[in-house]
């Protein structure tokens, strides 16, 4: 469909139960393990209330923030949505920041019962760059799909993001590497694996969707 029927916005705070589908999708990345749940014992009911408050908070420079997010309509519906920022830039770390508003929302107690697993997703980390762009919760909904959406989300990230920071080389993406639809369409837009981490431990597939995981990046013109 020709691009002109959709329309990019930034994300506003209505939009937040629609962002809370793209994080949720994105996370089970085509299976039904919700990683949120596994590692911290709670419930996807739960977990929608926890992303609620936490969006709503907007702290920027990590991927749970509403003005992080641009969305696509079509016809006036929520076509999808994608959330991007550039590593570092206000000189803290995305993992820190996401890191810390877990911590407060979800209580102290229940991150001490998850070191064990947090401590194992270790094997998985693969380093962000900092002051490159990074981009998270790459959704489209089922109804929109093969239309262009995703691509063009991606491309006013990227046109967005070279305005507010000039000199900005290379975006990234992270994902399963099982997520073979969200790996095409990223190929699709420019990005290319550089690097790749796994576990061999049997409990990480308890617990995520994928005991592999890529960085996929792309060099921004």
């Amino acid at each position: 469909m020709n691009d002109e029927f959709i329309r990019i916005r930034n994300a506003v705070e209505a939009d937040i139960p629609f962002l809370i589908e793209g994080i949720i999708a994105a996370e089970k990345s085509g299976t039904e393990k919700l990683s949120y749940c596994t590692i911290f014992n709670i419930t996807e009911s739960e977990l929608r209330t926890l992303l609620a408050i936490v969006l709503a908070e907007d702290i920027t420079g990590q991927e749970l923030c509403v003005s992080g997010f641009l969305v696509a309509e079509m016809n006036e519906q929520r076509a999808g949505a994608v959330c991007s920022w550039v590593e570092g830039a206000d000189g803290k770390s995305s993992a820190i920041l996401k890191g810390n508003l877990l911590l407060h929302f979800l209580g102290r107690e229940r991150i001490a019962a998850a070191a064990a697993d947090l401590k194992l997703m270790e094997q998985l980390s693969l380093a962000r760059t900092n002051g490159a762009l990074q981009l998270e919760s790459v959704y489209v909904s089922a109804a929109y799909r093969g239309r262009g959406i995703c691509g063009k989300l991606l491309a006013t990230h990227q046109q967005r993001a070279q305005r507010e920071h000039p000199g900005l080389s290379r975006g990234q993406i992270i994902l399963a590497k099982s997520n073979d639809s969200a790996h095409a369409a990223y190929e699709k837009s420019g990005f290319r694996i550089t690097a790749e981490r796994r576990s061999q431990s049997p409990r990480v597939l308890e617990l995520l969707p994928a005991s592999c995981r890529i960085l996929m990046e792309k060099s921004l013109p």
